[in-house]
């Protein structure tokens, strides 16, 4: 649209031009035969400039009209499984809102925290792969589309949700926390299952055969403190991911029944 309107001002530019052109060239003629010729060769250009953005609306009016169809139809030929993906896009949606409260606390890697966006994380996995071996294959093309995209995304952030401290950063955790060196033997993960009111309960083992060690409970906000570059990076890591799969989501065209609903009803009122 905007190369046509480019042509149109390029085009009142050479009337304008042609005008002073005639003005200057016929000077021979009298007042009112110039004007008249003028005014004759100015009609025979505006008709031709009529007829041309008469032709270009048309034009566009009928591929606009023509692409609406195609559309409505498509929606309209697989409406079930449009209704089938959107119903558990919503509940994405919903999981997608949960991890971006949960990372929004005070303390986003407690242990009950971090596990809730874990398991948000899960859902969100769970119900993508669902639909692509279920209904996304009979949905409309700008919903698969949509889907894919997400998914994608979804998939691409994997790493970064599933295990967000593995053992071997729990392990630099503790060492660094306590200055000590933690054994092989006895590693410990950063799960809810491993800490109680907040603090970190660890058994340090100076030698990998001994049978019993030295008892620490190390509060978490110890470790935050003594680890903040780790946990900056890990936070930001987290929100980077949530900000991609939050973009694809938020670019999809229909995220509910309502969303379809609405510009089903727009296409068909034309």
């Amino acid at each position: 649209m905007r190369k046509f309107y480019k042509i149109l001002i390029i085009v009142l530019i050479i009337i304008i031009a042609i005008m002073y052109w005639l003005l200057i060239k016929f000077q021979f003629l009298q007042g009112y035969e110039r004007i008249e010729f003028i005014l004759t060769i100015l009609g025979m250009i505006a008709t031709f400039l009529g007829a041309y953005i008469g032709a270009k609306i048309a034009g566009n009016n009928s591929r606009k009209i023509f692409k609406q169809e195609i559309k409505m139809n498509d929606l309209q030929q697989h409406m079930d499984a449009n209704i089938s993906v959107l119903e558990e896009i919503t509940e994405v949606g919903s999981a997608i809102e949960k991890i971006e409260g949960n990372l929004k606390t005070s303390y986003p890697f407690h242990p009950e925290t971090l596990g809730k966006i874990v398991s948000s994380y899960a859902e969100i996995y769970k119900r993508l792969n669902k639909l692509k071996k279920n209904s996304l294959k009979e949905s409309s093309i700008i919903v698969y589309h949509d889907v894919f995209q997400l998914k994608s995304k979804v998939d691409n952030q994997r790493k970064v949700f599933e295990l967000p401290i593995n053992k071997a950063e729990t392990r630099q955790l503790i060492e660094k926390t306590l200055n000590l060196k933690v054994v092989d033997k006895h590693w410990v993960s950063w799960t809810k299952d491993n800490f109680n009111h907040g603090e970190l309960e660890y058994e340090h083992l100076r030698q990998p055969h001994e049978l019993k060690g030295e008892n620490y409970n190390i509060p978490i906000s110890d470790m935050i403190t003594k680890n903040k570059d780790f946990f900056d990076d890990k936070l930001k890591d987290l929100r980077n991911g949530l900000n991609e799969i939050k973009s694809a989501y938020n670019n999809m065209n229909y995220k509910s029944i309502e969303d379809l609903k609405k510009n089903y009803i727009e296409l068909f009122e034309g």
